[in-house]
């Protein structure tokens, strides 16, 4: 059985209760970089428009470029996760996931910017599918129950 926890500086950790089983971690950094890009070149994008208009064509083709660079690194990082666990024979992974996590956040502006554009429900989805398709069982367990005392 693993575990697998969900962060923004480390987009994932898993851990598992096998003997010899290596932890591992994927690093979340790209994709925070790809986000902190993004907002950065919107908003000056945006300081160019007139003040009636919210959106132009290179602010939407920007939107577009960053949402398949997150997509391809979601994929590649789920791909990693479940081949790595594919090789340990890992029958199950338990998932740590809190609904609602991202509405209740209040971390302040800069933290809240990081954590609530991430994609974490379709960075979970694509873990699941894949994960079924290997034979991999998955269980999502309330975040509460896989975090150590605090």
């Amino acid at each position: 059985m693993a575990g697998l926890d969900i962060e923004v500086d480390a987009l994932a950790t898993i851990a598992a209760n096998k003997p010899g089983f290596q932890p591992f971690i994927i690093n979340g950094r790209p994709a925070k970089a790809t986000n902190q890009y993004y907002n950065k070149r919107k908003a000056d994008l945006q300081a160019c428009l007139p003040a009636n208009c919210k959106t132009s064509i290179p602010i939407r083709r920007l939107g577009h470029i960053r949402n398949g660079r997150i997509n391809h690194y979601l994929h590649v990082a789920s791909r990693r996760i479940v081949d790595q666990l594919v090789a340990e024979r890992m029958g199950t992974l338990v998932i740590s996931k809190n609904d609602f996590w991202k509405q209740e956040a209040k971390l302040g502006d800069r933290n809240n910017q990081n954590f609530v554009q991430l994609p974490h429900a379709r960075f979970i989805e694509m873990l699941t599918y894949k994960a079924q398709l290997a034979g991999i069982k998955v269980i999502y367990q309330e975040e509460s129950y896989t975090r150590g005392n605090e």
